[in-house]
């Protein structure tokens, strides 16, 4: 899973077909979209909630949307969450 910044929010794509836009205005309700997402995208790949799941964050995200995303799913019993660690340069590309 990627998160990524936008002017409102952001933007959480789930594997290489779901996206969900996060934002500021509307952010209960896109939690309870995002969370619908994550239950279908679990069922359809036969998946549990007990297997791993990887966030990719860009680093302009807001911890405030992070943190209420990583316990959206920690609440939803997905225990196995894990954060990739990637290094930017200074102007926010990987190296």
């Amino acid at each position: 899973m990627h998160i990524f910044a936008t002017q409102a929010g952001c933007l959480v794509q789930i594997g290489q077909l779901q996206t969900v836009r996060i934002e500021d205005q509307t952010l209960a309700a896109d939690l309870a979209g995002l969370m619908d997402k994550i239950h279908q995208t679990l069922l359809d790949q036969k998946r549990f909630a007990t297997d791993p799941i990887e966030i990719i964050c860009e680093p302009q995200v807001k911890w405030d949307h992070l943190a209420k995303i990583y316990n959206l799913f920690f609440g939803a019993g997905l225990t196995d969450i894990t954060f990739q660690m990637t290094e930017y340069d200074q102007n926010g590309h990987t190296d």
